[in-house]
């Protein structure tokens, strides 16, 4: 969350196809949905699963108003476009046939346990405040206190973390979590908190109308207010060992990526962690980074190969270039050597 990635992008648009999608369900307002639709297609380019994490809720949201979907039927076969949108941007990004297209797809929405850079078992307290969970839990209370018109209304504000909150447990027990990430997930559960906190926050501050006088009330309620703010941010920077920020090049290696960059466009053998840089500096093509591109599992059999294996290598993944720390010892030519060594072997 430190940067400006597709993930940190992409949440106040989660809020608007979300408020745009319950507003419309419950309004019945098509061009509401229409906007949600137009939200989520852009979405599913930018950073698919924020919006695969809320087909479980959304879907049975939209259950709940099962009579407006009968109505209108036909209008919401439109929302087979996003599947749609989906499969042609994913078919397209992994170069695969159509008969590969939709096992591929099954097996890679199985997000099991080493996918992600890290699996932590995260106290909730290290992403959520103590105080904002325990607001949390009065508002969930409060909203489940509601009369039935009232509960289908707000119910939307508990099937969010309810089912983001199930699919974590069930990473725990098995392992796997599916459509999102496990550590995703993780956010996205988050980003539900705020708002069944601020119910519970609102519920606490109609007690404070029975105080009299007034003068006490504006006390009382600013103290409580102040304590409130200070205990939800009070741990806000503290951030565990495991997840501190890492680096995945030094001066030298920059240096030498930099070099890349003067080079024609081909495809480079580089360890996952430098080739996480390759791309953004020397806009050359890595074979794999450290999670979501490449299989990472072929450089390193390349460094450990012998000279035989490893021109197969280059040759099954029409390899352009090569850098390494050190000199690799084959027939290659060297273009260069300050503290990297890029060799051409294309």
């Amino acid at each position: 969350m430190w940067f400006f990635t597709p993930l940190s992008f992409s949440i106040p648009f989660i809020f608007f196809y979300i408020f745009y999608f319950t507003e419309g369900i419950e309004k019945e307002n098509k061009q509401y949905i229409i906007t949600s639709l137009t939200i989520m297609s852009l979405l599913l380019i930018v950073h698919s699963i924020s919006v695969l994490f809320s087909i479980p809720f959304l879907l049975i949201y939209a259950i709940m108003h099962k009579d407006y979907l009968k109505k209108e039927y036909k209008f919401f076969s439109i929302f087979i476009i996003i599947p749609i949108i989906g499969l042609f941007f994913y078919k397209f990004m992994k170069e695969l046939s159509f008969n590969k297209l939709i096992p591929t797809l099954f097996n890679e929405l199985q997000f099991k346990y080493g996918w992600g850079v890290i699996e932590l078992s995260n106290s909730f307290f290290e992403l959520y405040s103590l105080v904002g969970i325990t607001l949390a839990i009065l508002g969930t209370i409060t909203i489940l206190l509601l009369k039935h018109k009232q509960l289908k209304k707000y119910s939307f504000y508990l099937l969010w973390p309810a089912t983001v909150l199930l699919s974590l447990i069930i990473f725990r027990l098995t392992g796997i979590s599916y459509l999102v990430p496990y550590q995703r997930n993780i956010h996205y559960f988050t980003l539900s908190l705020p708002i069944l906190s601020a119910f519970g926050l609102y519920s606490i501050l109609k007690l404070f109308k029975k105080i009299k006088p007034n003068i006490l009330k504006k006390i009382l309620k600013t103290i409580f207010l102040i304590l409130i703010i200070y205990f939800t941010f009070r741990t806000y920077f503290y951030i565990p060992d495991q997840v501190s920020l890492y680096k995945v090049i030094d001066n030298e290696d920059y240096n030498a990526l930099l070099y890349l960059k003067t080079l024609s466009k081909g495809k480079v053998m580089a360890t996952p962690e430098i080739s996480t840089a390759l791309y953004p500096i020397s806009e050359q093509k890595p074979v794999a980074t450290i999670v979501f591109y490449g299989n990472k599992g072929i450089t390193q059999r390349f460094f450990l190969a012998k000279c035989t294996e490893r021109e197969k290598i280059i040759k099954k993944h029409k390899i352009d270039y090569i850098l390494f720390k050190h000199e690799l010892g084959c027939n290659w030519s060297v273009i260069y050597d300050k503290n990297n060594y890029i060799y051409n072997v294309s």
